[in-house]
């Protein structure tokens, strides 16, 4: 082959002479398909020894008779094919895959690759577990893994096994107990009852003689009388200290007064 000027004066000479050796070689052989296809054949070869072809008197003849050896070739051959045909009969159907073997090749797919790679070599292929760990990159043991792993999940795909179902945990109950929050009724006044709290929980009974000594509310206009000594102020000469209503008592006649 040559270079630009070479490849102009060969897409020249095709254009010139495609036709007529494609018009020849259908009259040679009676069928259009063969003779385009023999045509293309000869000036694939004619430009594979362009070099040489160029310099022919007639590029045209070489081509035509090139082109003519190339459908006899073809011709032949088939002649060949139809006799082998007829003396041994037609080739004998071949049975199609059974259902297992789809089966197998539908439950092949839905493997991992290293997996049904692995598989399919060891069992199908007669390769050992060294020779396919060699050829992997990868250690024996992965390679082993992989047909185990491959096996179950072949065995769980093709209904040989039941998948296995991880059982749930059992929870232990918790003894830690829950507190219950116990209703507060309310009084009419909007007051709480006493000995109840402000969180709902009762007030600690501190027994009999424990309670905080409180001095009873003085109507208003009254005198504030110094209350007894109690036990724990025994020899101490001390009065209960004057709550707010005494105080508000006092500031009440303090007004009258002046009024």
């Amino acid at each position: 082959m040559g270079g630009d000027g070479a490849a102009a004066d060969f897409d020249a000479f095709y254009e010139a002479s495609y036709g007529q050796l494609v018009a020849h070689l259908y009259a040679l052989t009676g069928d259009l398909g063969e003779a385009q296809d023999a045509a293309q054949e000869a000036f694939i070869r004619a430009w594979d020894r362009w070099h040489q072809v160029s310099t022919h008197d007639n590029p045209v003849a070489w081509v035509r008779l090139t082109g003519q050896r190339v459908a006899i070739s073809r011709w032949r051959r088939a002649r060949t094919a139809v006799r082998s045909w007829v003396r041994h009969g037609p080739v004998a159907p071949v049975a199609g895959p059974g259902p297992d073997t789809v089966a197998l090749v539908d439950a092949l797919r839905r493997l991992p690759e290293a997996q049904r790679s692995a598989l399919v070599l060891h069992h199908m292929g007669g390769r050992s577990v060294a020779e396919i760990a060699a050829e992997g990159g990868v250690a024996v043991g992965t390679v082993k893994a992989r047909l185990h792993r491959g096996r179950q999940a072949l065995a769980v795909l093709l209904g040989e096994e039941p998948a296995r179902v991880p059982e749930p945990v059992p929870t232990q109950p918790s003894t830690v107990p829950v507190p219950v929050p116990v209703p507060v009724p309310v009084q009419a006044s909007g007051r709480r009852p006493v000995g109840v709290r402000a969180n709902n929980t009762a007030a600690p009974d501190l027994g009999p003689g424990s309670l905080p000594r409180t001095r009873p509310e003085s109507p208003p206009g009254a005198e504030v009388e110094p209350g007894p000594v109690g036990d724990g102020d025994e020899g101490s000469g001390a009065t209960m200290p004057a709550g707010p209503a005494d105080t508000l008592a006092r500031e009440l006649t303090e007004l009258t007064a002046h009024a």
